[in-house]
């Protein structure tokens, strides 16, 4: 690294899958052992339940599988209107189209990434059936107006905290303002079980309809965990510093000056159909790991708060806002994740490639966009920088002084 460092480059990877000793022992122990004791499963979801203040939770398969839930135990009516963010992860309107229902896309602020109350109730047809709204990476969407205008018309509101388990709204936590909540736990967001997801709500009849549909589904098998827990080793593996630098650096180099449009494909997820059956029980393994995980949320929540507030005001100082760049906005009054940084530019793909040659890996937007689109790229397109508990002050301030120098470059 030092060698690199006197080259003008400083390994930082896009991403950090966070554990340590104890949530190790945990993986090394399901690839070697297996048969995780049931029991963590509810003492999990009792654990998620007290930390965010409701009454139910429910540990499923995947974030996909917690969003189905919902909607099916929700029992709207067929090919009814759900309305969506315009800015989505893809699964998302896949899930409401997978249960015959129609995905109809409200606009989202440009500054904040998140749905625009201002304009929901012109977007929202008269028949709609729920609204969704999602927290983008770890920043609160104005959840309490989006909830007030949902009351008013007696839509429920199902919220996507998928990036911000621990984020906050003038006080109250992101997952309980709405009918119930749905969260992703893959290895890229602030807490994670290798895949699995979680339904929030405090409404007890539609967490009796979830929990019945997720126990009528089989488990997933004892191999399939092994298998899942050994994938998840060598992810953790490879986003260590040592990983990146070692493993991953020399041969995204390579790429990054050869063809940079297919550095960016290999981490592009491919479409999928929402199936129902999909929806069955989390592992113990991957609950017992959450019971960990959920003990340093709100300390690595902190790093990554640190690390997002020494970015925005290094940037500031730096004058990049004025050099075709557009720094993320939050709401007053929200405690956010940072679960990613996300920064609009003209040109990323030409940024990132810079950053690249930096030794500073990032990651394109993989957020889709349903319409609006000019408004969407008025200033620019997203990519996020690297933001993660795995990183120092020294990282941090690294990426601020290449990503400033490239910007007044360009």
């Amino acid at each position: 690294i030092r060698q690199l460092e006197g080259r003008r480059m400083r390994p930082v990877p896009r991403h950090n899958i966070n554990m340590d000793e104890a949530e190790l022992t945990v993986v090394l122990t399901e690839i070697l052992h297996g048969h995780a004791d049931p029991g963590e499963l509810l003492s999990f979801e009792r654990e998620v339940a007290a930390y965010h203040g409701v009454s139910h939770a429910i540990a499923v398969s995947s974030g996909r599988a917690a969003q189905g839930a919902v909607m099916a135990a929700m029992d709207l009516p067929a090919g009814s209107p759900v309305v969506v963010p315009a800015y989505a992860f893809k699964t998302v309107p896949a899930v409401v189209r997978g249960l015959g229902l129609q995905p109809s896309f409200a606009p989202c602020h440009t500054g904040h990434f998140a749905m625009d109350p201002d304009r929901l109730e012109r977007y929202t047809p008269a028949n709609a059936s729920a609204v969704i709204v999602i927290h983008p990476f770890g920043q609160p969407a104005p959840v309490d107006r989006i909830s007030c205008f949902c009351s008013q018309r007696g839509i429920p509101l199902i919220e996507d905290s998928s990036q911000s388990i621990g984020a906050s709204l003038a006080g109250r936590t992101v997952g309980t303002f709405g009918k119930a909540a749905c969260i992703s736990l893959v290895h890229g967001k602030n807490m994670m079980t290798f895949g699995g997801g979680l339904v929030l709500t405090d409404d007890a009849v539609l967490a009796g309809r979830v929990r019945r549909t997720v126990a009528s589904a089989a488990p997933e098998p004892d191999s399939a965990v092994r298998k899942r827990a050994m994938t998840g080793l060598a992810n953790w593996a490879l986003t260590t510093r040592a990983g990146y630098t070692g493993a991953l650096l020399g041969p995204f180099l390579a790429l990054n000056a050869l063809d940079r449009a297919r550095l960016d494909r290999m981490f592009d997820e491919p479409d999928v159909t929402f199936d129902p059956s999909s929806i069955r029980p989390m592992s113990a393994f991957q609950a017992k790991l959450g019971r960990l995980q959920l003990k340093r949320l709100d300390l690595r929540n902190a790093v990554r708060r640190h690390n997002a507030e020494r970015l925005l005001d290094g940037l500031r100082d730096a004058g990049i806002p004025g050099h075709s760049a557009r720094l993320p906005e939050t709401l007053p009054d929200s405690l956010c994740t940072w679960n990613a940084f996300p920064l609009r530019v003209k040109s990323p793909s030409a940024v990132q490639k810079a950053l690249l040659k930096m030794g500073i890996d990032s990651r394109p937007d993989y957020m889709s966009v349903y319409g609006f689109k000019d408004e969407w790229e008025r200033d620019g397109t997203m990519f996020y920088l690297p933001n993660h508990p795995g990183m120092t002050d020294r990282d941090v301030d690294w990426v601020v002084s290449a990503t400033a120098d490239i910007l007044k470059r360009t």
